[in-house]
């Protein structure tokens, strides 16, 4: 069977990952891929950012259907962290509905999630564990697409062993974390701070750095248990470098003030940087595309206390 993902093309994507949208460089872009080789129908390569070492191996889909104008191709990733966690992503090549998507090989049938273009495990344990038992080398992905079609993907796991062994020998796995909860740093020292607040489209708002990455202006919400994220903004953040596979959490469900239920995606953020204050590992939730920035729970309750000052718009922390 030919190659179908050569190890170019995944050097090429990941340089791009390390890339913001607008094409420069991201402040932590770090070293460039290095490829592992190439097995069968899948490459591995790894990759450093922000002294993280990430390896990768990856394949694009030996079938797609239907054919669709603008749709870039679909990849399966498989990720190994020096930390030993390990996640699974299908990047579907353009935009797809919140909604489940169904991988099978012929023994099992394995739930995902989406979040904009890629698919992600409720199980990853189970998922890899399919993957390597798989006595058929292919896999299905079945995904929501536009105008209620299904879009339907086939990858190949020919080589699948061999590069996931390369990934794993590669960055020196170690006791694996849980990928549940997301331990928290001492609270942030350093005394009492005044931040200045903004007004946009009517509400005070907060200029934060996440990850190290990009700048943009939260809300400061007590009310809001997490610090939220919106579909679009995790988009950006996957694409300048600053959100990988692995800082995805699974779904949760969260009981709304009338009495109602919500899901949602949680997302593992490193760090988030306000004014000289930074507080690192936080949880984060993901919401619908456009909605707003939310600074939390999740991060004001790491200060011993906080106020906001409206007549001298203000943002306290100590």
């Amino acid at each position: 069977m030919a190659w179908r993902h050569g190890l170019a093309a995944l050097l090429m994507g990941l340089s791009l990952a390390a890339s913001d949208v607008r094409g420069q460089p991201a402040a932590n872009a770090g070293a460039p891929p290095r490829g592992l080789g190439q097995f069968e129908d899948w490459t591995a390569a790894t990759h450093t950012v922000s002294l993280e070492t990430k390896c990768y191996a990856s394949t694009r889909a030996l079938s797609s259907s239907p054919k669709l104008p603008g749709r870039g191709p679909a990849v399966l990733w498989v990720t190994w962290l020096q930390g030993g966690l390990t996640s699974v992503m299908i990047d579907a090549g353009l935009a797809v509905p919140d909604a489940t998507v169904t991988v099978e090989t012929r023994q099992t049938t394995l739930p995902f999630y989406t979040i904009t273009r890629q698919a992600f495990p409720r199980n990853t344990e189970a998922t890899l564990a399919a993957l390597n038992a798989a006595t058929e080398p292919l896999i299905v992905a079945h995904f929501p697409g536009p105008n209620g079609i299904v879009l339907t993907d086939t990858f190949s796991l020919n080589g699948f062993a061999a590069a996931y062994a390369a990934i794993r020998d590669a960055c020196q796995p170690a006791p694996a974390r849980s990928t549940a909860a997301v331990v928290e740093t001492e609270k942030p020292s350093g005394g009492m701070r005044e931040i200045p607040l903004r007004m946009a489209h009517g509400v005070l708002v907060v200029p934060v750095v996440i990850n190290d990455s990009i700048t943009l202006p939260f809300m400061v919400d007590s009310g809001a248990a997490g610090v939220t994220i919106p579909a679009d903004i995790a988009e950006t953040l996957q694409q300048n470098g600053a959100l990988w596979p692995n800082d995805y959490h699974g779904k949760r469900t969260f009981s709304m003030a009338n009495g109602s239920t919500s899901e949602a995606v949680m997302i593992h953020i490193k760090s988030l940087q306000v004014g000289d204050r930074r507080v690192e590992n936080i949880a984060g939730i993901v919401t619908p595309a456009k909605s707003p920035l939310l600074l939390g729970q999740s991060f004001l309750s790491r200060f011993r206390t906080w106020s906001i000052d409206n007549e001298r718009k203000v943002l306290v922390l100590e």
